[in-house]
């Protein structure tokens, strides 16, 4: 996202930050480029002394070209802007990301990892390895009629933030019940939500989902041995009524 690589880029080295450092007008450079900055105010000429003593050195800002006093212990004195650093570390390792092809994981497994999907239903939109596809999707009763595909061939479902177009939803808000990004939870409209690991999250929905889908299956076993029963005793009936006639 051109937007964001923008905010993360400091205006001196026109690079991502490194070790970015807060100014006193809450802008950003990074702690080379801010020792950078000082050390050729150190260089320009004195100013004219005021009174008895000498006016000190005053730094512009790269970004407002707000005006404030060098810090006694030059960069040292500043305060490293940590959050900005972890999210231009975030940013980072999703661009240099290998885009190498990965399995697709079982979206039903208990384990962790979970084991590599064998079949896609294009109807339920889940991936499913032997066991799951088993467990929770039996090929009979209404699923029968399902489309499965080899998961291999299916695209990895990815979520990304509806806020943030290029970050990758891994946080639940418990607050507003929706999946965000870390970007929301640090700078965000969801800054101040309660928050949640979205596996641990999954977890628990898919216990809850996964004991009605039992059920539903085990209605259906029955339903289906009452349909057989009925046939049945349709058919002996047709076989008597044809002997008696």
């Amino acid at each position: 996202m051109t937007s964001l690589a923008e905010e993360l880029t400091c205006p001196v080295c026109l690079d991502l930050y490194e070790q970015p450092v807060l100014l006193p007008c809450a802008h950003s450079l990074c702690k080379r480029c801010a020792g950078d900055v000082f050390a050729e105010a150190l260089r320009q000429p004195p100013p004219q002394p005021v009174g008895q003593g000498v006016a000190p050195k005053h730094i512009k800002c790269p970004s407002c070209r707000h005006e404030f006093q060098l810090p006694d212990l030059g960069v040292d004195g500043l305060r490293r802007n940590t959050t900005l650093q972890n999210i231009v570390d975030r940013y980072r390792e999703s661009k240099n990301k290998s885009a190498a092809p990965q399995g697709v994981p079982c979206e039903m497994c208990d384990k962790e990892p979970p084991n590599d999907a064998v079949k896609t239903c294009q109807d339920c939109s889940n991936s499913y390895c032997e066991t799951c596809l088993a467990t929770f999707h039996p090929m009979r009763g209404g699923l029968a009629r399902h489309r499965l595909t080899d998961a291999s061939t299916a695209t990895p479902k990815v979520s990304m933030c509806t806020e943030h177009a290029q970050e990758k939803v891994n946080m639940y808000c418990k607050t507003d019940e929706c999946l965000v990004c870390s970007l929301c939870k640090l700078v965000g409209k969801h800054k101040d939500h309660e928050v949640a690991a979205v596996s641990d999250t999954f977890q628990q929905k898919k216990e809850s989902v996964g004991g009605r889908v039992a059920g539903l299956i085990q209605l259906n076993a029955e339903v289906e041995c009452f349909v057989g029963k009925i046939q049945e005793t349709m058919t002996k009936t047709e076989a008597k009524l044809s002997i008696d006639t």
